[in-house]
């Protein structure tokens, strides 16, 4: 279960990073293909890495689980939502000295949207955005933490989406 959800998201990092990393944008000098490799972690298929070999640096995507009980993402979760099970995920992201790690969970609730909306804005504030489907808040600190919430609609229920991120890669995308 843990490796369907991981391939997935370490398949959207790929595409993300090939994105901004130099040398995968079909464009300028130097564009080319970068070297990419796959490999799954042994321990029954929990997690994995990714790597781009490019021009230039080496930029290596690491996926696992984690327990978000036992290690909290920093940001309330809204009383009684579940975890989606295999949506708690670490990720870590290494280019030369620069590192990104990512910290995902997933949550449902059978409350409204409107009730999960109204929770969010007492303990997160006011969202960066919001309309009848969807709200989208984002809090960085002094540490250089940055957290983020999204809550859609799910049917008669809410979705919660919550991320943490520490540290940077300098990435910048190629214009």
């Amino acid at each position: 279960m843990v490796k369907k959800a991981c391939m997935p998201l370490m398949a959207f990092l790929l595409v993300t990073l090939s994105a901004v990393f130099p040398g995968c944008g079909g464009k300028g000098e130097g564009a080319g293909s970068p070297q990419v490799s796959v490999e799954r972690n042994a321990e029954a298929g929990e997690g994995g890495v990714v790597k781009l070999q490019g021009e230039g640096s080496d930029l290596q995507v690491e996926v696992w689980k984690f327990d978000p009980n036992q290690e909290p993402l920093g940001t309330p979760v809204y009383p009684g939502a579940g975890l989606v099970p295999g949506s708690a995920l670490v990720s870590r992201a290494s280019r030369g000295e620069k590192v990104l790690v990512t910290h995902q969970a997933e949550y449902v609730t059978p409350d409204e949207y409107r009730s999960v909306l109204r929770w969010y804005g007492e303990k997160v504030g006011a969202p960066l955005k919001s309309d009848q489907l969807e709200a989208t808040w984002v809090v960085g600190d002094e540490e250089g933490t940055t957290r983020s919430v999204v809550v859609s609609k799910d049917g008669a229920g809410s979705r919660i989406r919550i991320l943490e991120l520490e540290g940077d890669l300098d990435l910048r995308p190629e214009e």
